[in-house]
């Protein structure tokens, strides 16, 4: 496509954010979008389904957008004059129904790359459409900037990246205690695999995909019990590189099974689940009626099958079954489970949008 309108639109902005969605991942356009980024000092914001395909551990990503996104994110986005969507929809509920506050098409100037013709301007007016292939449109754009282009990051705002969890007494581990000590206590190089439900909410939101490529969750409808499939398929193609599935107790108990075919394909991942003894979205939505489980030990269960496996109540406990399911995956070459006592006490509503503006 032209791309003359869509460099002189990216020349005049003095704010820029990037969203990228899904289809950077399906384009195979990661690093064209990391070189966009640096070459524009562009602030990058992700969407649920694009999350891990820009590496936030860049002074550049803003975080995740969405329902129950990054408060970095969504200033990023409001204070953005252009921003470019690329390989997104920019669906009702990543835009929080077109809320105007965090993107209005009447004050910023809206650039989409997008290969299917029918997602250009579908939810939104956009005022540069560009048909295309990501990756080959992101590069042509990097080397575009003019010569006396100063931006200032949007994603500068001050705020902090995460919504603060309460530190009260309380039984088992908040999601987020969970969320920091694996990506404190396992290597860096670690491929994570999420569920559906209220965990995968936790994980969009506290989870910093360092690097990219090396977080993937299920997108639509109808997708509970992701995580464990997925993490054997990434064991497959990584064998070299820890795997983790990250669950709830409802989705590992649907798939938990796919721990024997792991077994047999030689497939070591880990698995850590939330265990609230309950569906922890539908809990928190609409109460205890047909929401709540009996209390199963699921490391227990993986022990029988001949996994390793280990219940832990608190931090302590999970540090160092963490780096105990990392020494028995790599030296007997079977999948590890953690069941992690989940406290109910912090609901993913805490984290909506309309909470924390």
């Amino acid at each position: 496509p032209d791309l003359s309108a869509a460099i002189e639109a990216l020349g005049a902005s003095r704010s820029l954010a990037v969203i990228a969605g899904n289809g950077v991942r399906l384009g195979k356009a990661e690093a064209a979008l990391a070189e966009f980024a640096a070459a524009w000092g562009a602030s990058v914001v992700t969407s649920p389904s694009g999350k891990g395909v820009f590496d936030e551990g860049s002074p550049l990503a803003a975080g995740t957008y969405g329902s129950y996104g990054n408060p970095t994110a969504h200033a990023a986005l409001a204070r953005a004059d252009v921003i470019l969507a690329v390989g997104t929809k920019l669906s009702a509920s990543d835009t929080i129904g077109a809320d105007t506050a965090l993107i209005d098409p009447a004050r910023q100037i809206l650039i989409q790359i997008e290969i299917e013709p029918r997602n250009l301007s579908w939810t939104l007016p956009v005022r540069h459409p560009l048909c295309g292939d990501a990756g080959p449109i992101l590069r042509a754009l990097a080397a575009s900037v003019p010569e006396n282009y100063a931006p200032q990051p949007s994603s500068k705002s001050g705020l902090a990246r995460n919504i603060a969890y309460p530190d009260t007494p309380k039984q088992g581990l908040y999601p987020p205690e969970i969320i920091a000590a694996m990506q404190a206590h396992l290597p860096a190089d670690t491929i994570f695999t999420c569920d559906a439900g209220e965990n995968r909410i936790f994980m969009l939101h506290y989870f910093e995909a360092r690097g990219i490529g090396r977080f993937s969750q299920p997108a639509g409808a109808g997708p509970m019990g992701y995580a464990i499939p997925s993490a054997i398929a990434q064991k497959l193609l990584n064998p070299d590189i820890p795997i983790v599935a990250v669950s709830g107790d409802g989705g590992f108990s649907m798939t938990m099974n796919g721990l024997i075919s792991a077994i047999e394909a030689s497939a070591p991942i880990i698995a850590v689940v939330m265990n609230n003894h309950a569906l922890g979205w539908s809990q928190h939505s609409r109460g205890p009626f047909a929401t709540s489980f009996a209390e199963f030990d699921y490391s227990a269960i993986a022990r029988g099958m001949g996994c390793g496996g280990v219940k832990v109540h608190a931090t302590i406990e999970l540090e160092a079954a963490l780096k105990e399911a990392v020494r028995w995956t790599v030296e007997t070459g079977r999948p590890f489970v953690i069941d992690a006592e989940n406290s109910m006490d912090f609901s993913f509503a805490a984290l909506d949008y309309a909470r924390t503006q």
